[in-house]
């Protein structure tokens, strides 16, 4: 008889444990950023002179700038297209203020390493996983966003500007 009480107080601990876990809602880790590259930033374990990546904190007077890797340039033109260089597209130069907290996320299409060169800091990208720097600029000039895909060469995608003047340009305006 005891047996089956146990048994039975077992059996009702399991159900509303498996209720409880239907109800509690989970996070959503491999969240689809699609293009507007909205994902939540995660941990990073980088850190330099200029301020520490992946602090994963998001500050409301943080600035946050955005990069993506897109396509690679076409390195040989098809036969088809006539012999004439396009002019190069250049990638995008954004600003921030000295002293500023800053978020810098990346997207990319094929997995493989994005680096801030001149800071130090290096993080993995992938199709779902966007490389995310949470930094204080605490250093003025001009930084390459580089990336790295697994199979390929590494190219700029971008530049970070640290200004030494104040506010950034991306930051909004009062007024």
């Amino acid at each position: 008889m005891q047996a089956r009480r146990i048994l039975l107080l077992f059996a009702i601990g399991l159900a509303l444990t498996a209720a409880a876990a239907s109800l509690v809602p989970v996070p959503d880790s491999t969240q689809e950023e699609g293009e507007s590259g909205q994902a939540e930033p995660e941990a990073g374990s980088s850190e330099s002179g200029a301020g520490a990546a992946g602090s994963g904190s998001t500050d409301a007077d943080a600035v946050e700038l955005r990069f993506s890797a897109g396509e690679p340039p076409d390195e040989a033109a098809s036969p088809d297209e006539p012999d004439e260089p396009d002019p190069p597209d250049q990638p995008p130069t954004e600003t921030a203020g000295s002293g500023e907290h800053v978020i810098v996320t990346v997207t990319a299409r094929d997995p493989g390493v994005v680096s801030l060169d001149g800071l130090g800091l290096v993080e993995p990208v992938g199709p779902r996983t966007p490389a995310v720097f949470d930094l204080f600029t605490d250093s003025t000039g001009e930084f390459d966003v580089l990336y790295a895909p697994v199979e390929g060469r590494e190219r700029r995608v971008g530049t970070l500007a640290v200004a030494s003047d104040g506010p950034s340009a991306a930051a909004p305006s009062a007024g």
